[in-house]
């Protein structure tokens, strides 16, 4: 039984007398069909030749990538680390609000620096 060869490119399958005939080309076990192989080999310019190996450097190049760039779960301290840093930035937005009255500035300043501290140990106690 043979199996099915399929054209990297165009996703056809590449017929077994395209194969016996060579018009069909296989690159690194991967089967490129006749239409394909003859356009790759009308253009001169090394992309269009071999489009398969671009392809295949451009993919080696994104799963590089992706290894070096690593998420790092939250856990339940980051994520109220987090939504206190929210809480800060609205405090010091309403101390500066109202920077006319003193008294209520210094208050919301206060609590922005207490929620502050807060969100900095929810931070490290999730490391």
């Amino acid at each position: 039984m043979t199996d099915i060869k399929i054209c990297e490119i165009c996703r056809k399958s590449v017929p077994q007398k395209d194969i016996d005939q060579g018009l069909a080309v296989e690159r690194n076990g991967k089967w490129i069909c006749a239409q394909c192989a003859a356009i790759g080999r009308k253009h001169k310019d090394p992309f269009h030749q071999d489009v398969l190996a671009s392809l295949e450097k451009i993919n080696e190049e994104v799963r590089s990538v992706y290894r070096i760039v690593s998420f790092k779960e939250a856990n339940v301290w980051t994520v109220l680390g987090a939504v206190l840093q929210i809480f800060v930035v609205f405090g010091v937005a309403v101390s500066f609000s109202q920077i006319s009255k003193l008294g209520i500035a210094l208050w919301w300043m206060g609590l922005a620096v207490v929620l502050q501290v807060m969100a900095l140990t929810f931070f490290t106690i999730g490391k």
